[in-house]
């Protein structure tokens, strides 16, 4: 059983001020966490924001909420890397009202992914990945950049990035796949999954 009342301050406490105390956990470069600023509170909450520091400047990542019709059962959307098309490449599903794929490629050359009209959408390559904002389905997400005079524009300076896809939505057919063209092998390959259903309300 626990003591109530006051406790003695941790030795990294010092005269009360709380010192930085910074562990690394994890050796990439991202990292995902429960956060409760995501949970809505009341009907009056429309939106939330979370804070974050970069090079000393305050900005916030922000997101509103949306109500939506529960679902007569919960699928799990699948990834088979198993059978991975490429080397150095990991796909991963992140579920969500809207599932999306997250994609790192750790290979020295380009890797082309294409949307469902198999037009080239997003580029990895060691120095980060870019989008093609001529791509249909890029102007569909409606996501910065909007326009540009460049037809491939830089999203990010990692080999990673992570976007919702339709593909993922189950339909008639059994399993899903997103075409991956490799500039080492020269030919178009598939990632590709599935779902399962995890319970019925």
């Amino acid at each position: 059983m626990q003591a109530t009342g006051p406790r003695p301050l941790p030795e990294w406490v010092k005269d009360g001020i709380v010192e930085e105390q910074w562990k690394k956990v994890n050796s990439n470069n991202y990292f995902g966490w429960f956060n409760e600023r995501l949970e809505k509170r009341d009907d009056h909450q429309h939106g939330w924001s979370i804070a974050v520091a970069l090079n000393g400047n305050t900005k916030a990542i922000s997101g509103s909420f949306k109500s939506l019709t529960p679902p007569k059962e919960r699928i799990l959307v699948t990834v088979d890397n198993k059978t991975a098309p490429i080397a150095d490449m990991t796909a991963l599903v992140i579920p969500g009202v809207e599932s999306a794929m997250r994609v790192k490629y750790a290979g020295d050359h380009r890797m082309v992914v294409l949307d469902d009209e198999d037009t080239p959408m997003f580029r990895f390559s060691p120095n980060g990945v870019e989008v093609n904002i001529e791509s249909k389905r890029w102007k569909e997400l409606a996501r910065k950049p909007y326009t540009s005079d460049r037809k491939w524009v830089k999203l990010s300076s990692q080999p990673s990035y992570t976007c919702p896809d339709n593909r993922l939505q189950q339909g008639n057919d059994a399993t899903w796949k997103i075409p991956v063209f490799c500039h080492q092998s020269k030919k178009v390959k598939f990632i590709q999954g599935g779902w399962q259903n995890v319970a019925s309300l």
